[in-house]
């Protein structure tokens, strides 16, 4: 059951009103903590040196959408958001998103750096690489929302925060698909669906994420044509 204030995946006599995912706890690491508030919080708790990520129990290969990611805690490094292959979340190992020999095969993301800065790391097939530094549109906070708008046709991911996207990209290029500012445009034809996933180094220290994939009012509004994953 999800929790008062998480949102309902039913109306008032049981129907169905929407579908909506969580976060996964079959696509994650083996240290991840479980996921809590009707799995829509992840982060909380857990010792060790231990690079965790944990996916979705959606995962979509074709489409426009969109969800947000809060924040939850001040420890502004040493965690990202992005998008990865579920299967490859469920290792017995690290499953990092970030530059890192534990990094997972496939994935997209932006790596927190501090309270003002962003690294975009990515794998492609096993390729891990890392493109320069970007600086967030305002100083993060301990809720701070992150915005994530996927075009899968059109082969790009972007990021905003507090609603503002990152490198200056604009709501009319994301819906008109112009690619120019996108974190990443190399997301089209995957081999497997991407889930939306994030990563926290696990080393005893309570910080985390809270996922917004429509069962409640969005923060910021999505732009036009793109849906939540329902």
């Amino acid at each position: 059951d999800v929790p008062i204030g998480y949102g309902s995946d039913t109306g008032v006599g049981g129907e169905l009103r929407g579908n909506y995912p969580t976060f996964n706890p079959l696509a994650k690491g083996p240290n991840f903590p479980a996921p809590t508030n009707g799995n829509l919080q992840v982060g909380d708790g857990t010792s060790g040196n231990y690079h965790q990520s944990i996916g979705s129990t959606a995962a979509v290969s074709s489409g426009k959408w969109y969800w947000e990611i809060a924040l939850n805690g001040t420890t502004y490094n040493s965690r990202s958001i992005g998008i990865a292959f579920a299967s490859e979340l469920a290792t017995a190992g690290d499953n990092a998103l970030w530059d890192s020999a534990s990094a997972t095969k496939n994935y997209r993301a932006i790596l927190l750096i501090n309270s003002t800065t962003v690294k975009p790391c990515k794998s492609v097939a096993g390729t891990v690489s890392s493109a320069s530094n970007i600086t967030l549109p305002s100083t993060l906070t301990g809720s701070s929302v992150f915005m994530v708008a996927m075009d899968i046709g059109a082969g790009a991911i972007w990021f905003g925060l507090d609603g503002t996207w990152l490198k200056s990209a604009t709501t009319a290029e994301i819906i008109a698909g112009t690619t120019t500012n996108a974190v990443y445009a190399d997301i089209s034809a995957p081999t497997q669906p991407w889930t939306p996933a994030v990563y926290r180094y696990c080393n005893g220290t309570d910080y985390g994420w809270i996922a917004n994939f429509g069962q409640r009012a969005f923060s910021y509004t999505a732009p036009s044509g793109y849906k939540c994953l329902c």
